[in-house]
């Protein structure tokens, strides 16, 4: 992995430059009246009103000067070129966020829902023995959020093994014995709310959309136990990867990171599942591991975050990470059934 500190950042926006650009684009947003495509807190309500949509037409020729300029910084920085690595973990993120204001947010319509559909791996392990296991889950969030959400759940072949093998494929062999093991299951979620856990996200609306103040925010609302700064780093990527975040909020929560010492280009361009975007990351204070998100910079878009190893650690080698990977559409349908029940947690 490479990580560099200075080239090309004549060619990004500076601080000046980025919150003047930001803030016309806002006030522009405001001023016509254009609605996040995803309400985080009440349900949408249908508007069949045509001034509305020549309104949200005439917002569209708006922006384009500001939505250029922009572009044109952007471009410019050459986020993917070999140099990419030469900027800082600051530049990248900061790029992330304008581009994140100008690339709208999904538009569900009635009927239809917002599906985010992850793919995670995660290291399981033994006490001599370890191997990734794999799944895949979506939401299915409707049009109207007091409606019932759709959870699926489908479990994966399990990837590569370290350590004792024979013990290791014994584990896995015995958890996939069970008839049905790899069907995915469906469950229902009343309003986003699946077996007494919330999963709207509630606290997002109560977060600032200044950098600054949504640092604070989150310093004061850690989720773990992890030093201060790794904790941030890391409750905000798990904010981010909901994919139910607005554009307004992403935007800021890229900023925000961006302010978290610490943080710093992991690796300069990196693909996964077809995506190409930049890995930002911070280590933990033991140097042992490095978080990191995985964004495309010209879009703003997440495209997963990772956990990488960096030592070698008894039988699981230095370069082991697991993943999430998320891809957010909207379809016309959400599963049907059948569904199972959970128990409430606790």
């Amino acid at each position: 992995m490479t990580k560099s500190t200075d080239l090309r950042s004549d060619l990004l926006p500076n601080d000046e430059a980025f919150t003047r650009m930001k803030q016309g684009l806002f006030e522009r947003i405001d001023a016509d009246e254009l609605a996040p495509s995803i309400d985080l807190i009440a349900p949408v309500t249908p508007i069949h009103d045509p001034a509305k949509k020549t309104t949200r037409r005439r917002w569209a020729g708006a922006m384009a000067v500001a939505a250029a300029a922009i572009t044109v910084a952007l471009l410019g920085a050459n986020l993917f070129s070999p140099n990419v690595a030469t900027a800082t973990a600051a530049e990248v993120l900061r790029s992330a966020a304008a581009a994140t204001i100008i690339t709208a947010d999904p538009v569900v319509g009635p009927g239809q829902y917002l599906m985010t559909q992850r793919t995670e791996g995660a290291l399981g392990r033994g006490n001599d023995y370890g191997y990734i296991d794999n799944r895949r889950s979506a939401m299915y969030i409707p049009y109207d959020r007091a409606d019932t959400w759709i959870e699926e759940i489908q479990w994966l072949p399990a990837g590569e093994i370290f350590g004792d093998a024979v013990k290791a494929q014994a584990e896995i062999d015995d958890f996939w014995s069970t008839p049905g093991r790899g069907d995915a299951k469906f469950y229902e979620g009343p309003a986003g709310i699946f077996a007494g856990s919330d999963r709207s996200y509630p606290e997002m609306a109560s977060m600032p959309t200044d950098p600054t103040e949504l640092l604070e925010f989150v310093y004061n609302n850690l989720t773990g136990q992890n030093p201060r700064d790794e904790q941030a780093f890391v409750d905000i990527c798990d904010h981010l990867s909901t994919g139910v975040v607005p554009a307004k909020l992403r935007a800021a929560m890229y900023e925000a990171l961006a302010q978290i010492p610490g943080v710093y280009v992991a690796e300069g361009e990196v693909t996964v599942d077809g995506r190409t975007g930049v890995a930002i990351g911070r280590k933990t204070n033991s140097d042992s591991e490095s978080h990191q998100l995985i964004i495309d910079p010209t879009t703003g878009l997440l495209i997963g975050t990772r956990s990488v190893q960096l030592i070698d650690r008894q039988f699981v080698p230095a370069g082991t990470s697991g993943n999430v990977t998320l891809e957010t559409t909207v379809v016309d349908q959400a599963p049907t059934g059948p569904f199972t029940v959970r128990p409430p947690q606790g």
